[in-house]
């Protein structure tokens, strides 16, 4: 019996992905009609789930548009040339091998040679063989050109041919873009030109009732969970898919071994310290991004395991001999509250964040 639960890895198969309807509905509205933009955005946090709903395309799109999804993570280490040869690779093995359409792949020494093969010959014949279908190129990992090094080499030369191309009939395009750490707004600033035209979506947590059909679809043939159960893992992960994922990987672990079949809140308890261990390497991402003063606001809040509006965290950073000014604190937590750590309130949106804080940053 292999654990259904899918922790890490974006999910592929479309019995096992819940929700997303509203993103679904947005990218479908948005690249319909005449009058529009068929350059599309969506961003979010770390692991929340903008990889899944580029690979989910093929399942929620009417069959006109063909998605192309192409991972930028190891494609960026190289020329312009070649990183166009795998693109159009990846082209022509869906269309010949999902959509059952025959087209010859691109000549890899043409391309190679000259870059404007791909858009010139390529592309024209692509045009002839798929009729009034949309070629949907979705770029994951695309703020991968920010990193040092690519910024100042395949970059510009990818940036500009896209722009190229976007003026084209027959294409569409989404770009995903991680929204942590100023991402979003460091891509809008580097390319202004090239995001003016785009509309944005931002991919957050699940709803309550998607949550729980991800915690109890996946196992109902195998587990039944308590109502309390679901309640508690809820109200630890918030609807973020990865952790939800997690805790409930673990809990099937557990039973895998227990030999039990229903899930109790008692059970839940149980596995928190594996959940927190096996999750370090995300919820330590969000320690790593967030400034020093957001830090100590960070390592304040866990320890006190308490809300605390703006003058009692100013307060208790002054008795920690912290340094700082009232608007830079005020800045800190705004800048927490748009990447979904904390609440209004300054509670933390996945507690399990706060735990991870509690044991490993007190």
């Amino acid at each position: 019996m292999y654990n259904p639960y899918i922790a890490g890895a974006p999910v592929t198969e479309a019995n096992m992905f819940f929700g997303r309807e509203d993103v679904f509905r947005w990218i479908e509205r948005s690249l319909t009609g005449k009058y529009v933009n068929h350059i599309l955005v969506v961003h979010g946090q770390r692991r929340v789930g903008k990889t899944s709903v580029l690979k989910q395309l093929p399942s929620h799109l009417p069959q006109r548009y063909i998605p192309i999804f192409f991972d930028l993570q190891g494609h960026t280490q190289t020329t312009l040339d070649r990183f166009l040869w795998w693109l159009a690779r990846e082209i022509t093995w869906v269309i010949n091998q999902e959509r059952n359409i025959s087209i010859s792949a691109p000549d890899e020494e043409m391309l190679v040679k000259n870059p404007e093969y791909f858009e010139t010959e390529f592309l024209s014949d692509l045009r002839s063989a798929l009729g009034d279908r949309i070629l949907l190129l979705t770029f994951d990992e695309f703020d991968m050109l920010e990193e040092p090094g690519i910024k100042s080499s395949i970059a510009p030369q990818l940036i500009n041919f896209l722009r190229r191309l976007m003026s084209k009939e027959g294409l569409g395009f989404i770009f995903s873009i991680g929204s942590s750490g100023q991402k979003l707004e460091n891509m809008r600033a580097s390319y202004t030109d090239f995001f003016k035209a785009a509309l944005y979506k931002k991919i957050s947590f699940l709803g309550r009732e998607d949550t729980i059909k991800l915690i109890t679809e996946p196992a109902r043939d195998h587990l039944t969970y308590d109502r309390k159960a679901v309640d508690r893992i809820y109200t630890l992960t918030s609807g973020h898919p990865y952790f939800t994922q997690l805790v409930c990987h673990e809990l099937f672990s557990l039973c895998q071994v227990t030999k039990q079949k229903r899930i109790t809140v008692k059970d839940v308890e149980s596995v928190l310290i594996d959940v927190i261990e096996r999750g370090t390497v995300n919820l330590k991402f969000v320690w790593d991004e967030a400034s020093n003063l957001e830090k100590w606001a960070l390592a304040i809040l866990a320890y006190t395991r308490k809300k605390a509006d703006g003058r009692k965290l100013a307060h208790a950073l002054a008795e920690q001999r912290v340094r700082f000014s009232e608007p830079d604190l005020n800045a800190g937590l705004l800048h927490l509250r748009e990447k979904d750590v904390l609440t209004e309130d300054n509670r933390f949106v996945i507690p399990l964040l706060r735990i991870w804080l509690e044991k490993n940053r007190p």
